[in-house]
């Protein structure tokens, strides 16, 4: 929550500030507050719960944290397609602009997919994922089915292993160790020629999922990589998110990357938040730096 870091599903269900309802934060001098409240329709002053998700720590230490619950949906299956980028993602844009209502849509590069055991050959995989009641999510699969079967090659939807599927596909990031982990956000219409761009750096950047309704590409460069060569790619990447309207974060790196590249691409905190910065941590003491957040005595 802290991180406010959205998965395969926030297309579908939202990031984590849409179920956080209540929390517990210490304070940069010891104080406990509590924002929010343990049931949804809890609408009495600020919303402090959206402030803190995603700060980082910066302004506080979430210690507790409520959350809104949803039913387990009564089916749930994914369509697989197995193919080449390009035409899986015009697939997949092509589904999401048919008026059917998948929770996820990823496509996981040749070498992820591998890694995952989804092929066995050199060849991207597209998961389209519904969810609801049982005549739905039937009616939409097939929908799918239809709208995707120029696109590639595609499996029957998986049944009793789709939760195991995208826990595999949610988790496989964490799981890398001493891997280097981007996050490039972009405009959901870019994000297709942002891919092509990556693709032409295949030889260092060839594992990675995007959320191509999201419009976000997660990259996973795995270690021995020359910390130069790695780099040099992200500054590149970082140029080429930004050139089409995006942004790009290093989520995990070698301490010397850190140390010679901006893991934030330049961002800085706006006006407002540097003064609810101050106003919650007058000495900098949580995450100093962080977002470049100074202390205005200073």
């Amino acid at each position: 929550v802290a991180t406010g870091l959205r998965g395969p599903h926030s297309y579908g269900y939202g990031g984590p500030r849409n179920f956080v309802i209540g929390m517990k934060v210490v304070l940069a001098d010891g104080t406990m507050v509590r924002a929010g409240g343990n049931v949804v329709k809890n609408v009495a002053g600020y919303d402090l719960c959206k402030l803190f998700t995603g700060s980082y720590g910066t302004l506080g230490l979430i210690t507790e944290l409520t959350f809104k619950l949803r039913p387990l949906p009564r089916r749930s299956w994914t369509v697989i397609v197995t193919g080449q980028t390009e035409s899986l993602m015009a697939g997949a844009r092509k589904g999401i602009c048919a008026n059917l209502f998948p929770t996820a849509v990823e496509l996981l590069s040749p070498l992820l997919a591998t890694e995952l055991e989804l092929t066995e050959r050199a060849e991207a995989v597209l998961l389209v994922r519904f969810q609801g009641s049982p005549d739905a999510v039937e009616r939409q699969t097939l929908d799918a089915q239809h709208l995707l079967e120029r696109a590639g090659t595609w499996r029957d939807p998986l049944i009793s292993d789709d939760f195991r599927l995208w826990g595999n596909v949610a988790k496989h990031p964490l799981t890398e160790g001493e891997s280097c982990i981007w996050r490039a956000t972009l405009p959901p219409s870019c994000l297709p020629e942002f891919i092509r761009k990556v693709k032409t750096n295949a030889d260092h950047a060839r594992m990675w999922h995007a959320s191509i309704a999201e419009g976000q590409i997660r990259g996973i460069q795995p270690p021995g990589i020359d910390n130069n060569q790695t780099i040099q790619l992200l500054q590149h990447l970082r140029g080429q998110a930004e050139t089409l309207g995006g942004s790009f974060v290093i989520e995990k790196a070698d301490p010397e990357v850190k140390s010679r590249i901006d893991a934030w691409g330049g961002f800085t905190a706006s006006g407002i938040m540097q003064r609810i910065k101050h106003q919650l941590d007058p000495h900098n003491i949580f995450s100093p730096g962080r977002f470049s957040f100074t202390n205005p005595e200073q």
